[in-house]
């Protein structure tokens, strides 16, 4: 990364998640996609679900940044988005994102807990399905956008209905 706001971006992850980042690819979204290892990227969103894990400005930044994405999901994922879709419906007490190539994760700071998946073929139906099925089995969130979420319809070349994925209930 060359810009500033790149470079600060990256800092505070290796911060964040006690991990020197030392791969960056592109995924579009215009910040740099790291490669991190899933445990310690799931290690730096724990500082968000619990910032008493942090001091002075960081810990008042990442009350902030939480706050903020919680209060207006569309700005990170417009508004037909999973991540929107599942952080509205938790009336402000998770924060769902997706990432790059099949990355899921979940803030839940009433529970001082993250959830994090990552799908290793890179599927996002795969990966909307996994989110919004471990949050209802964990039963964080259970509404009527999680039961839409975890069946989806597989569709052919043709538009029609060929299949489907669901997540496994229990």
């Amino acid at each position: 990364p060359k810009h500033p706001v790149q470079k600060l971006f990256i800092q505070n992850l290796e911060k964040l998640s006690e991990t020197k980042i030392n791969h960056i690819g592109i995924d579009g979204c215009g910040l740099p996609a790291p490669s991190l290892p899933l445990e310690r990227f799931a290690y730096a969103l724990t500082k968000f679900a619990d910032p008493t894990k942090l001091e002075g400005i960081d810990k008042k930044a990442a009350i902030k940044v939480f706050e903020c994405c919680v209060k207006y999901p569309v700005l990170f994922g417009g508004s037909e988005s999973v991540n929107s879709i599942l952080t509205k419906s938790s009336k402000k007490r998770v924060l769902v994102k997706n990432g790059a190539d099949g990355v899921f994760s979940a803030i839940i700071p009433d529970e001082k807990m993250v959830v994090v998946v990552k799908i290793k073929d890179g599927n996002m139906k795969a990966a909307e399905i996994a989110i919004a099925g471990l949050l209802k089995d964990l039963k964080i969130l259970d509404n009527e956008e999680v039961k839409k979420l975890i069946t989806q319809p597989i569709m052919n070349s043709a538009g029609k209905r060929s299949g489907k994925m669901y997540w496994l209930e229990e």
